[in-house]
């Protein structure tokens, strides 16, 4: 394993330069420190234009779940680029997409409750949430959403409307429909009601959040839409009563339950979907990032009953795109799909979860300035903070530029951006994250300067 540091970045920091002059400045960040060009990647891997090799712990932001280029998958490539391309999805389709929709079914709906599921195929997870909350508005007729502080559902502008990110959305104020009534996220390090006990089954948070959640729905609401465990707001995971409370308090009010699983969905938390850990079946579960394992594919998976509420197609469809049901990103997700289904127990997912979290703990119980590891599987976060205990987005970057300088890439997330973020491939191996807990700590180190 490569500990030296890395060198060259002539290659990079030219096309960093390019680039600055060709795409808009609001989409790329570049410096000459920090700027890489990839141009390879292999299993755990990347590689940039200057030949550094990385070991890669965001997955390409979840999606290489199988590791980049997975052979089964590329085997799959290689045979539907001599058969067929494109089609045009919601006329002529392929038997590809036949073969997807009901692969999809299979692993959720009768799987969860041994009935049928039905789909809607898109390119991004932003797509899926906005088939999501259409057919909210079909089934219920109803127009508000309860969406969650600190979520990200997408930056289209129906998903922006139930971001919780207030960075997404304050730029588009007044462009965007504001769709969705928004609640604290319970978050037990962060207590949205200051408690001190901070304890996962804290009664008084589980009843100050019901009567939020309650005086929230109003008469016009369709939906709760939420994620099992948030994401890009900071790998927050919620209490255990969470989401069985949500299911109930929807089922009493008569509004639906939208699972956001494009992040947690396939065995990134180490079950099928991250509601699992709580055995409660949504009424929508959206899918996307590691679903195809590189291809940009997503879907929103409804039970029959709900998605029957949909106008049938008497010649026009009133939801489609151009690439819908791709049959490449179709085969590319049939094949992932089946190959987590088998190989998921073998990968020892929740094993290597709880090992690189007992590093993580290692870590927090040397440097006061890493609080709160958590996660569940291979969705692990831990924040970065001040001496006062309040965010540290400036520490955070630092640490993520030095680990990419030992050839490891991170990224961090939260509202602060100062949560160091691990979602690398399941592939992983325990001696690669034994490596990973070694470079932190002597990022640590350097970082401190403490021995």
């Amino acid at each position: 394993m490569r500990k030296e540091k890395l060198r060259s970045k002539k290659q990079s920091q030219v096309l960093s330069h390019e680039l600055a002059q060709y795409e808009c400045h609001n989409i790329t960040p570049l410096s000459a420190q920090s700027s890489i060009f990839l141009s390879k990647a292999k299993g755990t891997y990347l590689w940039d234009v200057d030949g550094n090799k990385y070991l890669d712990l965001t997955a390409g932001f979840g999606v290489a779940a199988l590791g980049h280029r997975p052979f089964r998958v590329y085997r799959s490539v290689l045979k539907q680029l001599k058969e067929l391309w494109h089609v045009l999805g919601d006329v002529y389709p392929s038997k590809e997409k036949v073969a997807l929709c009901r692969l999809l079914s299979e692993i959720t709906f009768e799987s969860w409750e041994n009935q049928r599921g039905k789909v809607i195929l898109g390119c991004t997870g932003a797509d899926a949430i906005e088939a999501a909350l259409k057919t909210a508005f079909f089934y219920t007729r109803k127009k508000k959403f309860i969406a969650f502080s600190g979520a990200y559902h997408g930056l289209s502008l129906g998903a922006i409307g139930v971001n919780g990110l207030p960075y997404f959305q304050t730029p588009y104020e007044g462009l965007y429909s504001q769709l969705a009534t928004f609640i604290p996220y319970p978050h037990c390090f962060r207590c949205p009601w200051n408690n001190q006990g901070g304890a996962q089954g804290c009664s008084r948070c589980k009843a100050l959040f019901l009567e939020l959640l309650n005086n929230a729905i109003g008469k016009d609401c369709a939906a709760i839409l939420f994620e099992p465990i948030q994401g890009r707001g900071g790998i927050i995971e919620p209490p255990e009563w969470f989401i069985p409370l949500l299911k109930k308090v929807s089922q009493e009010r008569g509004v639906l339950l939208i699972a956001d699983e494009i992040f947690t969905g396939l065995y990134r938390t180490a079950k099928r979907f991250g509601c699992d850990w709580a055995q409660v079946v949504p009424d929508i579960v959206c899918l996307g990032k590691s679903m195809a394992g590189g291809f940009p594919i997503s879907a929103c998976i409804a039970k029959e009953e709900v998605m029957d509420s949909w106008p049938e197609n008497r010649g026009e469809a009133i939801h489609t795109s151009t690439f819908l049901g791709n049959p490449i990103g179709c085969c590319m997700a049939i094949e992932q799909i089946k190959e987590l289904e088998e190989k998921n127990e073998q990968l020892c997912i929740g094993q290597k979860g709880e090992f690189l979290l007992s590093l993580l703990q290692k870590l927090a119980e040397r440097w006061d300035c890493l609080r709160n590891p958590r996660g569940k599987g291979l969705f692990l976060g831990i924040e970065v903070v001040d001496e006062l205990g309040q965010p540290a987005p400036a520490l955070a970057s630092r640490i993520m530029a030095l680990m990419l300088e030992r050839g490891i890439i991170i990224l961090t997330e939260g509202p602060e951006r100062n949560v160091l973020c691990f979602t690398p491939p399941l592939t992983i191996t325990f001696k690669q994250i034994a490596w990973v807990g070694q470079t932190l700590e002597q990022v640590m180190e350097k970082t401190l300067k403490k021995n």
